[in-house]
């Protein structure tokens, strides 16, 4: 549909004078008809000369408008000249109004129970009461995309289908059926994971970083790493042994807890010692006895002898 848009077109009178001229092919001279004769500028030295005065002829710069075209928009097609001229003002310079022209422009018209979309340029569906979850496409019309369906209580409101048990990282679709969302792999019937590469689900439906090495003494902290458990120290990428200050004649077996090696026994937290049976003297290694001075071992038995003068 075309609806009108008046343009107006303005004046304003300038005289300025003449901006060029020439001569007359007949007698030389210089003129403008209907204008009124005006002293010439000093930079005209040609309309000066002796034969212009002589032929009795006058140079003539003339006053003459300048007609400037604008567009209004907005204004009633149907206002008079009177009209235009009260309620729409010029900027300064350019004059009076001097004749309003109707300049036709196209513009889509939207019919009842529809408006005009800028961005699409073109008319949209009007659903008085709202389209919740749903899309308007007629007037009072709204539509669900699947799985929603129409609210049966509220025609202008979009429901999604509810599963039981409820979907995880899936929606819930017709039958009572969960589909997994992008990039998610099935699990079972109502569940569906996602896990960065390098990981995996476990029992608790968390996703945990995999080693393909088992981790000794240590947790898999990510992939492929392992870190020792608190008391322990690594031994390679993937094995952790415990941490002791010191065991002597005995093994670190625990942090800080030393374990007597066969034939010795404990003297204190890190210190084991050796182990002989009937050793009346110093047993030096497991089943080893050193005798004392003044002692022999004979058939097992320490003897002491008196020293001899």
């Amino acid at each position: 549909m075309e609806v009108a848009a008046p343009m107006i077109a303005m004046s304003a009178g300038v005289d300025r004078g003449v901006r060029a001229f020439g001569r007359s092919g007949w007698g030389g001279g210089v003129g403008v008809a209907g204008a009124q004769a005006r002293t010439l500028h000093p930079y005209r030295q040609g309309c000066t000369s002796e034969k212009l005065a002589l032929n009795r002829f006058k140079a003539f710069i003339p006053t003459f408008n300048v007609t400037r075209m604008g567009l209004v928009r907005g204004v009633p097609s149907d206002w008079s000249l009177e009209e235009v001229k009260e309620n729409i003002s010029t900027p300064i310079g350019c004059g009076n109004i001097l004749k309003p022209y109707t300049v036709p422009e196209e513009r889509i018209v939207c019919c009842k129970g529809w408006v005009y979309d800028v961005q699409t340029d073109s008319c949209a569906a009007i659903c008085s009461t709202g389209c919740t979850g749903g899309r308007c496409i007629a007037p009072d019309e709204c539509h669900c995309d699947p799985p929603a369906t129409l609210d049966p209580d509220h025609k202008n409101t979009c429901i999604q289908p509810a599963c039981d048990p409820p979907c995880f990282n899936a929606k819930c679709g017709v039958n009572n059926t969960c589909s997994c969302l992008p990039d998610y792999t099935i699990h079972n019937s109502t569940h569906c994971f996602k896990c960065d590469p390098g990981y995996s689900l476990n029992k608790d439906f968390i996703c945990t970083p995999v080693c393909d090495t088992p981790c000794v003494n240590s947790n898999c902290t990510a992939p492929n790493k392992c870190s020792c458990f608190t008391g322990y120290k690594t031994v390679n990428d993937n094995v952790c042994e415990p941490s002791c200050e010191a065991c002597v004649n005995s093994t670190c077996t625990a942090p800080n807890t030393c374990s007597c090696l066969d034939g010795y026994k404990k003297f204190n937290d890190t210190v084991c010692t050796p182990k002989c049976e009937n050793c009346d003297g110093d047993c030096i290694e497991p089943n080893v006895c050193n005798c004392r001075d003044g002692f022999e071992n004979i058939d097992g038995v320490l003897l002491y002898f008196d020293a001899v003068d």
